[in-house]
């Protein structure tokens, strides 16, 4: 690593101390001419002075300034037909920068245009091919229901009818039963109250008899006696009515005598046995039918798992040949995006047949020659921004792990080699080139004097730094059983030894902490002895 110092510009303050030292260099031999050195008869004396100054510790290198490239491409391969522009032209944004052949152009949209509608058919096909798939896997599985489980089945369709009409038929022997002992039960009653019904019956029948005597006796007095038709009418008209009741209660009273309870009841008992026993065989014949339905759903079902196993082989199946086709399909719209878009960006350079700069710069490079076909993938023309210059260092690989991003940096360039600029670094490369150095990338800030492309730089990458502190050339201090010391001059002209305290170092210069102050200067004393 190279050290370097930066030192202010301190005045030396003129007093009557003196610092020296005697120093023995050594036996030189001088063979200037072929003469030996003759040994000094006065020792020399040189004076090193004691000021204010920048301490710093870096590593030097080299470099030049360059700007940030970006490449201008054409969007298509396309014939250049010529440039607009030469190398170091500095250009605009927009500007044109190339012209492509309208010839090849035209040729190339019509081809274009040709395989957008191939991708475009060929992506339908996939799509129809998709869709028709699904529609026979449908297919399929409905055709396999219908001619299975799902097929019409007349003997289940016959059972399911019979066990509604047993059912039905079981609900009305139900009824026609409860009807029967509901009427069984009014009979016995009737047998029952028949003694006391003929007895009430009699009564009335007496009483209406009673009733039709005396009416009768009135009738006959009133008659005797030459009474109006008005009177006697209402007369007869209760004979009348009495006649009718005790005609009705004669009826009756001889139908209740009549009536054969014991063989009524009896046949109401039959009719009884005779539902409960229709009922009983009803449910008999709706348990079998029963049986036999759950028989035949069974055999439905058992059907029905074998379609499920077939229909999801059918689908696993479908679904390989749909995964397969959304790959295809997938690629054919890939393709015909493609193909759309370099259609488009055909028609757009069909519109305007010129590759223009998207930014300001210097031009660096020109990549390919008129005439030739561009490629998409390499730039025309490589634009230099003038606002995004940076320093490219190159450091040796010993040094390169002292160095950090946002690490300051200080160089000057031939071109003002009384100015200093300031940056810090930006990137560190983490491989090395063909010259075996590590490219360090540093920004830097504008000065007032334009920084071009090109321009070589000698650097500075500040490893660390003290400022504006007293300091010493390292020359000038020696040491003594582990103590720093320098050698004054007093009043009288007599040198006498002045102990220092030192601090940071940079292998040239050395921080001054105690002992000595600003302006005064340090003498050391050489002599030569010759051989």
């Amino acid at each position: 690593m190279k050290h370097i110092q930066h030192i202010s510009k301190i005045p030396i303050k003129k007093g009557i101390f003196l610092v020296g030292c005697v120093v023995v260099v050594g036996i030189a031999v001088a063979t200037i001419a072929g003469f030996s050195r003759p040994q000094q008869e006065e020792p020399i004396r040189r004076e090193y002075p004691v000021s204010q100054e920048d301490i710093t510790v870096g590593i030097d290198a080299a470099g030049n300034i360059q700007s940030q490239q970006w490449g201008q491409f054409p969007k298509v391969a396309v014939k250049l037909k010529e440039y607009k522009v030469v190398v170091g032209d500095y250009v605009e944004k927009d500007t044109v920068l190339a012209v492509y052949d309208e010839d090849d152009i035209d040729r190339l949209t019509r081809e274009a245009n040709t395989k957008l509608t191939e991708k475009q058919n060929e992506l339908s096909r996939l799509e129809s091919q998709k869709s028709s798939a699904q529609s026979q896997l449908q297919q399929k599985i409905d055709q396999l229901r219908s001619s299975g489980s799902e097929a019409p089945n007349t003997e289940l369709q016959t059972m399911e009818q019979q066990q509604k009409e047993l059912e039905l038929q079981i609900s009305q022997e139900q009824k026609n039963s409860e009807t029967a002992q509901l009427e069984k039960n009014d009979l016995l009653q009737q047998k029952e109250q028949r003694p006391a019904v003929l007895a009430e019956w009699d009564a009335k029948l007496h009483q209406l008899e009673e009733e039709q005597k005396t009416l009768q006796e009135e009738l006959n007095q009133l008659v005797e006696q030459g009474a109006g038709e008005e009177t006697l009418q209402p007369i007869r008209q209760k004979l009348a009515e009495n006649d009718v009741s005790i005609a009705d209660i004669q009826r009756k009273r001889e139908v209740l005598l009549d009536t054969d309870y014991e063989t009524l009841i009896a046949d109401k008992q039959t009719q009884i046995d005779t539902a409960i026993a229709a009922q009983e065989t009803a449910k008999q014949k709706l348990e079998q039918t029963k049986l036999a339905i759950e028989q035949e759903k069974q055999k439905r079902e058992s059907v029905r798992k074998t379609e499920d196993q077939q229909i999801e082989a059918l689908k696993k199946q479908t679904q390989e040949e749909i995964k397969l086709m959304d790959g295809q399909i997938k690629a054919a719209q890939e393709q015909r995006n493609q193909a759309k878009k370099e259609y488009e960006e055909l028609l757009e350079i069909k519109n305007d047949p010129t590759l223009k700069a998207d930014r300001s710069g210097v031009v660096k490079e020109l990549g390919a020659a008129p005439g030739t076909i561009s490629d998409p993938s390499s730039p025309l023309v490589k634009i230099g921004d003038e606002g995004q210059r940076n320093l490219i260092l190159q450091i040796d690989p010993v040094d390169v792990g002292q160095v950090e991003i946002g690490q300051d940096v200080s160089f000057y360039v031939d071109a003002y080699p009384e100015a200093t600029f300031h940056g810090t670094v930006k990137s560190i490369s983490h491989i090395q080139n063909d010259m075996g150095k590590f490219e360090v990338r540093a920004n830097f800030e504008a000065g007032s004097q334009p920084l071009l492309d090109g321009m070589g730089a000698n650097a500075t990458l500040i490893v660390k730094q003290k400022k504006d502190v007293l300091s010493l050339a390292n020359k000038a201090i020696q040491f003594n059983e582990g103590k720093s010391f320098v050698y004054l001059l007093n009043e009288e002209g007599q040198l006498y030894q002045q102990e220092i305290v030192t601090g940071f170092s940079n292998g040239r210069v050395t921080e001054i902490k105690e002992g000595l102050q600003s302006g005064d200067v340090v003498i050391v004393e050489e002599v030569y002895e010759a051989r």
